[in-house]
């Protein structure tokens, strides 16, 4: 599932079947109980700050329960919170190539294969927690 950072919730079509919400203010449960169930997480140019993460009570810190990989252009915020298992010092656009490779199409499609349909406007409840979590900011 794609979750949008706190105040980048027009990231993404957000009628798109792997888009299930954002993580701000007041974080819906079913978004917590997706990044808490979380094996894998992917923060693209994110910054954990306390609105992303409902005041640093989402994750244990340092090291959340999750595999964490973090990007972001600016290495001041990579392992400023949590620490990331894979920091990657890299823009958006630096990652989108890597993002596109079979290996990952194959992750994302086994993902929203699990996704079930959905009309406009209705929440995707994960149906299986061993997967991974794209939070995205840009």
């Amino acid at each position: 599932p794609l979750i949008a950072a706190f105040r980048f919730h027009d990231i993404c079509d957000n009628y798109h079947q792997s888009y299930v919400g954002d993580a701000g203010v007041g974080v819906l449960g079913y978004i917590k109980n997706l990044i808490g169930e979380a094996d894998l997480i992917l923060a693209i140019n994110v910054r954990f700050g306390e609105c992303t993460t409902d005041g640093y009570s989402m994750f244990d810190c340092p090291n959340m329960k999750a595999k964490l990989v973090h990007c972001h252009p600016s290495d001041d915020e990579l392992g400023k919170i949590y620490s990331a298992d894979l920091p990657l010092q890299a823009t958006p656009n630096a990652m989108r190539q890597p993002c596109q490779t079979s290996a990952c199409k194959v992750m994302m499609a086994d993902v929203t294969g699990l996704q079930p349909p959905r009309p406009p406007m209705m929440p995707a409840i994960a149906l299986n927690p061993s997967r991974a979590t794209l939070i995205w900011a840009m």
